[in-house]
């Protein structure tokens, strides 16, 4: 907060907001929600991964150790979240690929031979006349 200005702290809170709700009449849309669950953990990729890099640029080396500029409790969070960027975007896009359904990596047709072909599956030709062979029992 001693650093933050107004519009800032504008961006931060809307952020904050985004972050925190979990709407409900949202969740009621799968497809809507999935769209805009994988637009905003590909925007938090993208923006954790300047940031990391934002992070790093900040280091200094003195005596052949890295040194962060900030004093602190601001050096051990600079420190913790360098450490720790490796996992949250590791999460965030394994998060991403969970809800994407297979989408990202195929070619939205199954090409030549059909999904059940290459399963093994039989194909199930049953005609009226057959269905009447069935016993009454093995119907319930």
């Amino acid at each position: 907060m001693r650093d933050t200005t107004r519009p800032r702290a504008r961006v931060e809170l809307r952020g904050r907001v985004a972050h925190w709700i979990y709407p409900t009449v949202l969740r009621g849309r799968p497809a809507l929600w999935q769209i805009v669950v994988c637009t905003l953990s590909l925007l938090g990729v993208v923006t954790g991964r300047r940031r990391h890099r934002l992070g790093l640029a900040r280091i200094r080396f003195e005596r052949g150790r890295p040194v962060s500029p900030f004093a602190g409790w601001h050096a051990w969070h600079h420190g913790l979240g360098l450490a720790c960027m490796a996992f949250v975007l590791t999460w965030i896009f394994s998060g991403w690929l969970s809800l994407d359904d297979g989408l990202l990596f195929s070619s939205a047709r199954p090409g030549d031979i059909g999904p059940a072909a290459m399963s093994g599956a039989p194909e199930w030709r049953i005609d009226a006349g057959e269905l009447r062979d069935i016993t009454p029992h093995a119907r319930k």
